[in-house]
């Protein structure tokens, strides 16, 4: 026969009709086959911790992002991950060290989330542990987040060891100090009165650059308050057409930084992986240049809250390095005054007359040294002070950045959330293999059925295939007839047909079972 004869919807559904035990009966097996594919599939629950990053000031980011990065590291090392496998056997006790460990890291995630402006630094650490154990992810999890807070401790001893060395060093260099000016006092009768006079000289710079850092505060206030009228006024200016940002010395700067920034991710891609932290901060640092660079091309000038290039914005940006000035200025006095009290706390204590204390632009004080750091620097007194004034840098610096309990600021590290018992799994999404499993058996049900009646479709089986096939009007239907021994005959060929059928059907739900498992298609469809 050339083809096959064309038949409408209704045809087929009637054929699926007259087959639909078939279709049940091979459906039903599916079913229990997936069903008992899936039974073995545990639940899986997940645990987070949320750490924190404290930062102060900007000064300390270049140390904390070198403690950030060790740290990040170090948290999935096998010397960490090892004792918490000894401890808490999260899988099966025949699964030797190695494996258990890899599967550790390989179910546990570590998220670093950066501050969302320029420059961009960690801010925060979100831990997350996957197990088939509720109790175990949250335990497993609080465990890697206690890391930090045991690293942070870590630091905090070791900065409070360092602080506790550098003040005896510094107790010992200024009884030194004091001990060579009482010698320089006992030595001359003179020396007193120059004494006398270093205290004056020093005093007078205690309450100049005192009066100097009043009115650096004044102008930084005043300062800031022009810049608030500034961006009040930008923000309300509109912008002219085809205004551009590409001409100015910011949008070069911005370029100089990304090439800069290009250069060093170019060195780090050839030493780290693409997960490093270090990789992954110097690549978004390059996605924020990036954007303010689009939008100094569009003449939004990359700054919050600018609109264009407009006279406005220039006035602004102006006022802006004036305050970074201003405040560089401040910290540059602070420290000058830092200095000179340090100075006189050295001296041995003279009585200082009314006529001494005079200013710096006297006649008397440039007869003598300022402190003693302006003596000759090759004796010994110059060079013990110049120690004692880095020593003192340093431990200042580690009070600032907030390690040491003496400062009353937190640690570095700090877990904020805590992981709590998971109550629902994450997965497997029972839902969707039970929608899978629906489907696969309705598709074998109607493939069966397809393959049974596939061979009936090119046969002559009513009127209207004899007109297709022999092109002969059907007249009339002659009814067969059968014997009594052709009918039993025919019975017991349908039912051993079924019973054929139904082992079939039995005999394929353990082998659907067994693909199931071995090609873990469901254990697939779970993750």
């Amino acid at each position: 026969m050339p083809s096959l004869r064309p038949r409408n919807i209704t045809e087929y559904l009637q054929i699926l009709w007259r087959r639909k035990f078939i279709i049940i009966l091979f459906g039903a097996a599916m079913m229990v086959a997936t069903y008992t594919a899936m039974a073995p599939i545990p639940n899986v629950y997940e645990a987070k911790s949320l750490v924190a990053i404290t930062i102060r000031s900007g000064e300390d980011r270049e140390v904390v992002d070198i403690q950030v990065a060790s740290v990040n590291q170090y948290l999935l090392s096998r010397s960490n991950l090892e004792p918490i496998v000894a401890k808490y056997k999260p899988y099966d006790k025949n699964v030797d060290i190695e494996n258990a460990i890899g599967r550790l890291r390989q179910n546990t995630n570590v998220e670093m989330k950066l501050r969302d402006y320029y420059p961009q630094f960690p801010v925060s650490f979100t831990i997350t542990f996957k197990h088939d154990n509720p109790e175990m992810a949250m335990n497993i999890a609080n465990e890697l987040a206690s890391y930090f807070s045991s690293t942070s401790e870590m630091l905090e001893k070791r900065a409070a060891e360092e602080v506790r060395v550098l003040n005896v060093s510094i107790a010992e260099l200024e009884g030194r100090l004091k001990q060579i000016n009482q010698q320089r006092l006992a030595k001359s009768s003179g020396n007193k009165e120059v004494i006398r006079l270093q205290r004056a000289a020093l005093v007078a710079s205690i309450d100049n650059l005192t009066d100097k850092e009043f009115s650096l505060n004044q102008r930084m206030s005043q300062q800031k308050r022009q810049i608030a009228e500034q961006e009040k006024m930008v923000a309300s200016s509109p912008v002219s057409v085809g205004d551009s940002g590409k001409g100015t010395s910011a949008y070069g700067i911005l370029l100089s930084q990304k090439a800069q920034l290009l250069a060093q991710l170019k060195d780090q891609t050839s030493q780290y992986t693409e997960k490093n932290s270090k990789v992954i901060q110097t690549r978004n640092q390059i996605a924020e240049l990036d954007r303010q660079l689009a939008q100094y091309e569009a003449g939004g000038g990359g700054q919050p809250g600018a609109t264009g290039f407009t006279p406005e914005t220039r006035e602004l940006r102006a006022l802006q390095r004036e305050l970074t000035n201003i405040e560089t200025e401040i910290e540059l006095n602070q420290r000058e005054l830092t200095r000179k009290r340090q100075a006189l706390s050295l001296l041995p204590p003279v009585e200082i007359t009314a006529g001494s204390v005079v200013s710096a632009d006297t006649g008397i004080l440039p007869a003598v040294p300022e402190d003693p750091t302006s003596v000759d620097t090759g004796d010994e007194y110059g060079l013990m002070f110049n120690r004692l004034s880095r020593l003192s840098e340093r431990r200042d610096s580690l009070v600032r950045l907030g390690t040491v309990k003496e400062s009353g600021n937190s640690a570095l590290f700090q877990v904020v959330d805590k992981a709590v018992l998971p109550q629902y799994p994450i997965a497997p999404n029972r839902l969707k293999l039970t929608l899978l499993a629906f489907a696969l058996s309705i598709g074998i049900g109607l493939m069966a059925a397809i393959v049974i009646e596939l061979p009936r479709l090119t046969l002559i089986n009513d009127e209207r295939d004899i007109q297709y096939y022999l092109g002969a009007p059907v007249v009339g239907f002659i009814p067969e007839t059968l014997t009594p021994s052709e009918t039993n005959r025919k019975r017991k060929l349908v039912v051993v047909r079924a019973l054929l059928i139904l082992l079939f059907v039995i005999s394929l739900v353990p082998m659907l079972t067994l693909l199931f498992k071995k090609t873990q298609v469901f254990q697939l469809f779970a993750k």
